[in-house]
C-alpha cells in the first residue's frame, strides 16, 4: 500500500570474503533484545529479555530454525509484556522447544510489537542464535555460519541463480 516515512527496523548486513551479502540482524529502537547475545548457544528453555512497547504492551517473541525458515510454524513462541506507552519497559520470557534435526543449526530469534492497527508495519528486532550448540560463539572466520541470504532470496540457490544471470 502506502508510503511509510518512519523506519521500523534497521537491517545489518555483512559482505563475506566470497563476495556475498548476508543479513546479520535487524534492530528496532522500539523492541530491543538484550539476552541472549548474537550467536549465543541456545538450549531449551531459552531465556529472552529486552525492552519494548506495543499495543497493550504485547511483544511476541519467537524462535525459528534456519533450516526451516520458510515454515509457518516457529519452534517456539511466547507473548510477553512490555510497555504500552511511549516509554520502553522491560520484558522477559522463556521459549521451550525441541532442537531441530540436524543439529547444530542456526536459529533466528524474533521479537516484535503488535500495534492493533490494520496494515501497521511491525517494529521488530531479530538476531541469530546457535541451536544445539555449546560454548561461546566462535569467530566468524573459523565457523561456517549459515546466514540468511539478503532479501528477496529465500535460499542460497535463488541468490546464486540471480547472480549467474547478471554475469
Amino acid at each position: 500500500g502506502s508510503v511509510r516515512t518512519r523506519v521500523a527496523s534497521k537491517m545489518t548486513v555483512r559482505r563475506f570474503d566470497d563476495g556475498r551479502w548476508f543479513v546479520m540482524s535487524a534492530e528496532s529502537p522500539d523492541v530491543v533484545i538484550s539476552i541472549p547475545a548474537w550467536l549465543a548457544a541456545a538450549t531449551s528453555p531459552l531465556r529472552v529479555e529486552g525492552e519494548g512497547h506495543g499495543f497493550e504492551g504485547t511483544i511476541v517473541v519467537s524462535l525459528r530454525a534456519r533450516a526451516s525458515a520458510d515454515s509457518p510454524s516457529p519452534l517456539a513462541s511466547v507473548a510477553v509484556q512490555g510497555g504500552s506507552g511511549e516509554a520502553l519497559e522491560p520484558f522477559a520470557g522463556d521459549l521451550v522447544f525441541d532442537p531441530p534435526a540436524p543439529s547444530p543449526d542456526t536459529g533466528i530469534l524474533l521479537a516484535s510489537d503488535t500495534s492493533g492497527l490494520e496494515d501497521a508495519v511491525p517494529r521488530f528486532s531479530a538476531l541469530a542464535v546457535r541451536l544445539g550448540a555449546i560454548g561461546p560463539p566462535p569467530t566468524i572466520a573459523g565457523w561456517a555460519f549459515r546466514n540468511q541470504p539478503l532479501f528477496p532470496f529465500a535460499t542460497l540457490s535463488q541468490a546464486e541463480a540471480w547472480r549467474a544471470d547478471r554475469e
